[in-house]
């Protein structure tokens, strides 16, 4: 950089000499052009040296080295002590698991494979012995049923031998008491018919066939006649000529109609009405039951079809055992049907059972 200086000054000063020496010699027009020339060639260099001194960047200046003390050797200088550095917890690295296909995957897949085989034989065990136990229950069940039928059937035919004195004569002391036991012992008989049907209401094994529900309706209506004549309740019936049989246990059809119509007989005053109608509509037949009794109350309504649920309010009269109203629903459900409550309290009820007409697949 310092030698193109000292070139540029050394270009200036032969300019300006050689200016001067030519206007000293040379006449007036040509100084005049030749001043001019040397002025732009003068600018032109002026440029040209500011260009230079624009690009090259300026040297850093040169700190003086000073002498170093001999304490600042082996001492470090006095000053706040700088901030730990925390240190990253270095995570220990995982141990590296099987790789697929290797014998120690093979062995940990066979030893959950033989885990869930265990557990799914003891689940397996366990249904077995529950389906044992029920087997169990329901053989002891239907037992008990039996020697109890067998036994009320025999308390009930003397209670029935004396009170009618065919075995000599009652004394007016001992007739209230006989009629008591008589009709006690057909009450659990009754009780005891339930269970059964219960039992047997969805027996795939059930023998079925074409029921002639017209029929089994005067039937069973015959039988309450003088039950209502005594209690003073008229019994009505209205059935459609021509309605058609359906398929179902005859047996099970009439414990249902002779449920709802105790019910009705129970719950209605003296001098009330009891209606029984038959009905074809579309593929069904509409079965109903009404009475002027005293009604059930709407919060009940929900639960009445349920097992052992009993009314006791507002009621002076026994109610029963409380399986005559689930044994409807679940017979009625097992032919396929259904079974609805209609009641106000203090304006009777109505129970509605519909029953498909086209017999069930298994059994056509």
């Amino acid at each position: 950089m310092r030698h193109r200086q000292r070139l540029l000054g050394i270009i200036w000063l032969v300019l300006i000499s050689f200016l001067i020496i030519s206007q000293a010699q040379l006449p007036a027009p040509y100084r005049m052009g030749i001043s001019v020339g040397l002025a732009l060639l003068g600018a032109g260099g002026s440029l040209m040296l500011y260009r230079i001194t624009a690009t090259v960047p300026a040297a850093a200046p040169v700190e003086q080295s000073r002498p170093v003390p001999a304490t600042a050797l082996t001492e470090p200088a006095p000053g706040p002590s700088p901030a730990p550095v925390p240190r990253r917890a270095r995570r220990a690295p995982l141990a590296p698991g099987p790789r697929r296909g290797s014998t120690r995957h093979q062995a940990e897949m066979l030893e959950r494979l033989r885990k869930e085989r265990l557990e799914l034989e003891e689940q397996q065990q366990a249904l077995k012995r529950e389906r044992i136990s029920l087997r169990q229950q329901e053989q002891l069940e239907r037992n008990l049923i039996a020697r109890l039928r067998g036994t009320l059937a025999i308390i009930a035919g003397y209670a029935d031998m004396l009170v009618s004195e065919n075995l000599g004569e009652v004394i007016e002391a001992q007739r209230y008491p006989l009629q008591i036991i008589y009709r006690r012992a057909r009450q659990l008989t009754a009780i005891i018919e339930d269970l059964e049907t219960l039992l047997q209401a969805n027996e795939p094994s059930l023998r079925k066939g074409q029921v002639d529900l017209s029929k089994l309706v005067e039937e069973t209506l015959s039988d309450f006649e003088p039950r209502c004549r005594a209690t003073r309740l008229t019994l009505k019936q209205h059935i459609t000529l021509g309605t058609p049989p359906i398929y179902g246990h005859k047996e099970h059809l009439r414990r249902v109609l002779e449920n709802l119509l105790d019910n009705a007989v129970k719950f209605t005053p003296e001098g009330g009405t009891i209606t029984v109608s038959l009905t074809p509509e579309g593929n069904e037949i509409l079965l109903q039951v009404s009475d002027t009794g005293i009604g059930i109350a709407e919060e009940a309504q929900s639960h009445i079809f349920e097992r052992f649920y009993q009314v006791t309010e507002g009621q002076s009269r026994p109610t029963g055992s409380g399986l005559g109203l689930a044994l409807v629903k679940e017979v009625v459900q097992a032919h396929g049907g259904t079974v609805q409550v209609s009641s106000q309290v203090g304006r009777g009820t109505t129970f509605t059972v519909r029953l498909p007409i086209t017999p069930p697949a298994e059994g056509a």
